[in-house]
């Protein structure tokens, strides 16, 4: 039982730092697919992003979890306005920005082609 607490914190924490750093590494392909001159590179880069900017949405799903529900595991409620949380607030805010962005663009490149 312990093993499954501790794997459980471990992701809670990981996964939005994992996150943070596939949306950092999602926001140079995304840029680059908007700037492109190849319509193959556009494309190609548009995928990248998105394939990464998903993963970092599934990889923090527990930090999702916690903002949608407001609660934290055995029904401790969140506080919101906790210097520790707003981090996570932001990087949350940041992956579905980058997720918005991403989708649109992909939108956008699916559209040229037609």
């Amino acid at each position: 039982m312990a093993l499954a607490v501790d794997g459980y914190l471990l992701f809670a924490f990981l996964g939005p730092i994992v996150g943070f750093f596939f949306v950092v590494g999602a926001i140079p392909f995304l840029i680059y697919s908007f700037c492109a001159r190849n319509p193959r590179r556009r494309i190609i880069a548009s995928r990248v992003a998105l394939v990464l900017s998903v993963m970092s949405v599934l990889v923090s799903a527990i930090l999702w979890l916690q903002l949608v529900s407001g609660y934290y595991r055995y029904d401790n409620r969140v506080n919101y306005r906790d210097p520790d949380f707003v981090v996570f607030e932001v990087i949350a805010a940041l992956e579905a920005l980058v997720l918005l962005a991403s989708i649109l663009n992909a939108v956008r490149q699916r559209a040229r082609r037609m």
